[in-house]
């Protein structure tokens, strides 16, 4: 995980694409929203100057968001479906039903 103490700006954000809610939590972490396509959207965590470390898919921008909101940085955001750092994905964002494909 990478993490600087004086991470971007939301301003520098959103210049970059990133896209509201960012929350930033108490141990240093940074996540946002990203658009991937638009019947697509992301958490993406760990942001810094040069870009993110992981990201988080949704098949709505509302689940995304509300999984954000919900999230308080510990672990992994609930209900994504597809993680394409580890090639894991999730039916229906069940961890139950999680399996690997890359």
């Amino acid at each position: 995980m990478f993490i600087e103490s004086d991470g971007p700006s939301d301003k520098e954000l959103f210049a970059r694409g990133y896209l509201a809610p960012v929350k930033r939590f108490a141990s240093g972490r940074i996540a946002c929203l990203m658009e991937i396509n638009s019947m697509l959207y992301a958490i993406v965590t760990d942001l810094v100057r040069g870009g993110h470390d992981n990201a988080f898919y949704y098949r709505t921008r509302d689940t995304a968001t509300a999984a954000l909101d919900a999230w308080d940085g510990n672990g992994e955001p609930a209900g994504w479906w597809r993680h394409p750092q580890s090639g894991r994905r999730r039916t229906d964002g069940d961890p139950a039903r999680e399996y690997f494909q890359p």
